[in-house]
């Protein structure tokens, strides 16, 4: 998956939804059939545990949804509501019942990993997870829908549900129905397995013959199959499809173990590719707020706004442990510590008051919440005047997502234009405080599985001085950036630089980082031609020249 993403499907059975607490089709079916029985006055009890064999002794048939359902509901909606019941079983209290395992397959399918996914389920747990993650997909549960899809290969993320959804189309459960497949749906089996490398999860093979037939048709093997087997068991008929296909077996404990563990080994690949390159990857998605505001214990927002920020992931707030008083004793002592502490005190000849100084004093921050889950630390001032910072280390919240956060800003109200190589310097500092040093005192507390995953800085020149008054404000005139050419005519407010990383960050990594950053930002804004700046910065830092 990691060698060749987009080439595989995942083809689940109802193992899948039943470790996420959704009964499977046929425990529906037998608790419909004792549903039907105590509506017609028979001890559902005493059925036993094969209630369809009193369903056909009695209606001398096999036992089907929409006989079933005709007998305890006169309308269709009151069918659906039946269904719904078994299917959707927290939609009433309004909760989820998205477990590990749909979460983490909808996150294969947003990074582009998994693009097709067969299921025999009638749920609609995989659709959920899907729109949860951002991940707008094609869903087919009837030949119709099929007929006229969107091809494969145009497609984004395809959601095949093979004996259709409990809300929208028939439902396929007796031998009958089981037994053969529509044209359609045979043909588009047919390229998928043609075409395609398999995982299957959850499903036995045992009552599907239209969908083992489907498989031992095809006759092509482009990408290998991977057989999920559940604590050992393997089926007969499952075995006769691996033998066949040659899959390679996967011993699992369930669901929620496999599709979490499959996604993190390929945040692991990611990182050690990430790190071969040895070059950062562009991120336009960015995770931190927005700088319009002054943070808790600011109460001005300075003229220069410096922000580093980096992510470490998975981390899950069930899987971190609290912000005790030992992990903030290492924090504050890592950041005064710091090279940028110092870097941040030395910009005291660029402001307008100086005060008392910036100094090296890193104390709780006023009016910010320290708590179990935050710890945010001020250096300097409140950000009226002078020279001042912020540290802050977030755990996961419903906000920032599944991850820790680190995150330093830094406020300057200068009275001349910063030059642009003090400015890199005091950048590729505090990426390796934000990165490095900052994760070092709370490592403790994190998921031993979490690696830092992205890093990005920011500049503004906010128009605000945080208390509803407006002003006039440029980067240009904060940052001297003649170097890099030719200034721009719209006014620059503000500019960032995101990008993926795989560990972290040594100081000659984070200036490599920066100066890519800076050459981005000076062509996003208009910069015709920024090289002469770029390649005095890469000789300040000892870089190799642009390629």
């Amino acid at each position: 998956m990691h060698a060749a993403p987009n080439v595989y499907a995942v083809l689940l059975g109802s193992g899948m939804s039943k470790a996420a607490g959704v009964p499977t089709s046929w425990e529906v079916l037998r608790d419909l059939i004792r549903r039907v029985a105590a509506a017609d006055g028979v001890d559902p009890d005493g059925l036993g545990g094969k209630p369809e064999d009193w369903w056909r002794a009695v209606r001398q048939a096999d036992p089907k949804y929409d006989t079933l359902l005709s007998a305890l509901a006169p309308t269709e909606e009151l069918r659906r509501a039946v269904l719904r019941g078994y299917f959707e079983p927290s939609m009433a209290s309004g909760g989820s019942p998205l477990g590990a395992a749909h979460e983490a397959l909808a996150r294969l399918c947003a990074n582009g990993r998994v693009r097709l996914i067969l299921t025999t389920n009638f749920d609609r747990l995989i659709e959920r997870a899907l729109e949860q993650a951002g991940v707008a997909a094609q869903v087919l549960s009837d030949a119709a829908a099929i007929k006229g899809m969107t091809p494969l290969t145009q497609a984004g993320v395809t959601l095949v549900k093979l004996h259709g959804d409990y809300a929208s189309s028939p439902l396929r459960n007796t031998p009958e129905e089981l037994g053969t497949y529509p044209p359609v749906l045979n043909r588009l089996l047919g390229q998928v397995f043609d075409e395609f490398g398999l995982v299957v999860l959850g499903w036995s093979a045992e009552y599907d013959r239209a969908l083992v037939s489907a498989l031992l048709r095809a006759r092509s093997r482009r990408y290998p199959m991977y057989w999920c087997v559940y604590n050992g068991e393997l089926g007969e008929a499952a075995r006769r499809v691996v033998d066949h296909r040659r899959a390679a077996r996967i011993e699992i404990g369930g669901a929620e173990e496999f599709f979490p563990d499959l996604h993190e080994r390929l945040l692991r690949l990611d990182r050690m590719s990430a790190r071969r390159r040895g070059r950062s990857v562009l991120r336009y998605h960015r995770f931190t707020q927005d700088l319009s505001s002054p943070p808790p214990g600011w109460t001005a927002q300075p003229l220069l706004y410096v922000r580093a920020a980096a992510a470490y992931a998975p981390a899950s707030l069930d899987e971190c442990d609290f912000i005790r008083p030992e992990q903030r004793e290492r924090l504050v002592l890592g950041l005064s510590a710091a090279p940028a502490t110092s870097t941040i005190a030395a910009l005291e000849p660029f402001v307008t008051h100086r005060g008392q100084g910036t100094g090296t004093s890193w104390i709780l921050a006023p009016g910010a919440a320290n708590n179990l889950g935050q710890a945010r630390y001020r250096l300097g001032g409140d950000a009226t005047t002078g020279v001042s910072a912020l540290a802050t280390v977030e755990m996961p919240h419903t906000i920032v997502g599944d991850m820790v956060t680190f995150q330093l800003d830094v406020g300057i109200s200068l009275t001349v234009p910063l030059p642009l190589e003090f400015l890199a310097e005091l950048l590729t500092q505090l990426l390796v405080l934000t990165s490095s040093t900052m994760p070092t005192a709370v490592a403790d507390i994190m998921p031993a599985g979490a690696g830092l995953t992205l890093v990005e800085f920011h500049l503004a020149a906010p128009q605000t001085d945080g208390r509803s008054n407006s002003r006039p404000n440029d980067l240009r005139d904060r940052v001297d950036l003649s170097a890099l050419g030719r200034l721009p005519v719209p006014p620059m407010v503000q500019a960032g630089y995101a990008a993926d990383v795989a560990e972290p960050m040594s100081e000659r990594q984070a200036s490599q980082l920066v100066v890519e950053g800076i050459e981005y930002i000076a062509l996003a804004h208009g910069f015709p031609d920024p090289r002469r700046g770029i390649a005095q910065m890469r000789r300040h830092f000892q870089l190799p020249p642009s390629a």
